[in-house]
């Protein structure tokens, strides 16, 4: 982010510290959502003391659930509105507590991808019905370089 907006003021937040395993995905993962929804909560914190202290204007959170205050515009960045789940039940369970957090707790969602086909991401970012997204468009720090060709 730094590189794309180097006047702007980047504020360092500690990791959320999951972690992943082979065997057991889902459950691993149940077991942390307490762990990670204090370093939510703790974000959230965090975040409202600098909105009053820096008198920050708007928030664009980068996959950061906690970077959000009430009082000014604040956007979610992801590409990641329906998360893939492996059982069924809990993909429905995580798409729809995923869509509304960001629905309630954010102004917008901006996806680094197109909108409609073809695009990058597929079914993650697409399909789901979002109270205000905006499709960036593929988003690349990657230039095109002329080279010279090697002949031998």
């Amino acid at each position: 982010m730094s590189k794309e907006f180097p006047n702007l003021q980047l504020i360092e937040l500690p990791a959320y510290n999951i972690t992943y395993q082979r065997k057991n995905f889902v459950f691993g993962l149940m077991l942390q959502l307490p762990k990670m929804a204090y370093a939510v909560w703790r974000e959230y914190r965090q975040v409202g003391r600098l909105v009053k202290a820096q008198r920050i204007d708007a928030i664009i959170s980068d996959n950061r659930f906690g970077c959000f205050a009430h009082q000014v515009p604040s956007v979610f960045i992801t590409h990641q509105i329906n998360l893939m789940v492996p059982n069924i039940a809990l993909q429905a369970l995580a798409r729809w507590g995923n869509r509304f957090w960001i629905n309630t707790f954010f102004d917008t969602c901006w996806v680094p991808d197109l909108d409609g086909e073809p695009n990058l991401s597929g079914e993650l970012s697409h399909g789901m019905k979002m109270k205000s997204v905006i499709y960036l468009g593929v988003l690349s720090r990657m230039k095109y370089q002329e080279v010279e060709k090697n002949t031998t």
